[in-house]
């Protein structure tokens, strides 16, 4: 039985650090959540601003103070735009800030990583404030639509973290991902979609469409998190950074949301008639 005990997997030696940081980060976002509008996209600029200086930090070795300024800038821009009611103009002051950085980069070699990092990051910044929209309350469609896709991506972590630490079994993509399994994967989409149904009741739409609309956001979920690893191993760092104990930074805390996001604000933006939630 000892034998046995001492092979069982170790899954709480930093689990209260993790909670706690957990907690943290929501009371910090529930506020501003709330209100939506301009307060809901300063806080988005400011943790978007703490990841843009993770990135120049793991994939410029040499960078200026300029690495750091042109996205910053370029985010600052694309908000202000959006806020402004003028969403046709994010997409090319993005580029426009993108093909900056790049070419401020390009001296020191790696340009691609400076403007894929400024449209890796704005991307998911700008849907999030797109989609919450400016109406304040738990009743405004933003709010539950974002809260919805929230649920279930932080229900896919948790079940994938538990489901993946007790039954172990076959790699997911070890070469991605060497920690993510199978079982992992399975546990954390089921977790998500029972969420999605209960999520959905509660919204008053129905349960198959619940559980409908959580599982591809899952799934991208998912794929957001081997991106950022497969980003991680390329640049040969661990973690972003180290502002979130036992998480890392914004960006290893991030990289499952921001898949989700970015999938859903795209939907939203090209099909907005097949969310349930008007």
């Amino acid at each position: 039985m000892s034998g046995e005990t001492a092979k069982r997997p170790v899954i709480w030696s930093n689990l209260g650090v993790r909670v706690f940081s957990a907690v943290l980060l929501a009371a910090v976002c529930i506020p501003p959540f709330y209100f939506g509008g301009v307060a809901w996209a300063a806080l988005i600029g400011l943790l978007g601003v703490r990841a843009i200086w993770e990135w120049v930090r793991m994939s410029d070795s040499k960078a200026t103070m300029s690495a750091c300024l042109i996205p910053v800038l370029g985010l600052i821009a694309t908000t202000t735009c959006l806020l402004a009611g003028r969403g046709e103009w994010v997409l090319p002051v993005m580029l426009g800030f993108a093909a900056v950085a790049g070419f401020e980069r390009n001296r020191r070699g790696g340009a691609k990583w400076s403007a894929l990092g400024l449209v890796y990051i704005l991307t998911p910044c700008l849907f999030g404030i797109y989609i919450r929209g400016a109406e304040t309350g738990v009743d405004a469609s933003g709010f539950r639509t974002l809260l919805h896709m929230v649920l279930v991506v932080i229900a896919a972590d948790v079940g994938a973290y538990f489901g993946g630490s007790y039954i172990r079994g076959p790699k997911l993509l070890p070469k991605l991902s060497p920690g993510k399994t199978w079982s992992g994967f399975v546990s954390g989409l089921l977790c998500a979609m029972t969420i999605g149904v209960t999520s959905a009741v509660i919204m008053g739409f129905t349960a198959l469409v619940g559980a409908l609309c959580a599982a591809p956001v899952a799934l991208f979920a998912v794929v957001g998190d081997f991106f950022e690893s497969g980003l991680k191993r390329t640049l040969n760092v661990k973690d972003a950074g180290d502002v979130l104990p036992g998480h890392g930074g914004i960006l290893d805390r991030m990289d499952s949301m921001i898949g989700a996001v970015t999938i859903l604000g795209f939907v939203l933006l090209f099909v907005p008639g097949i969310w349930p939630i008007k």
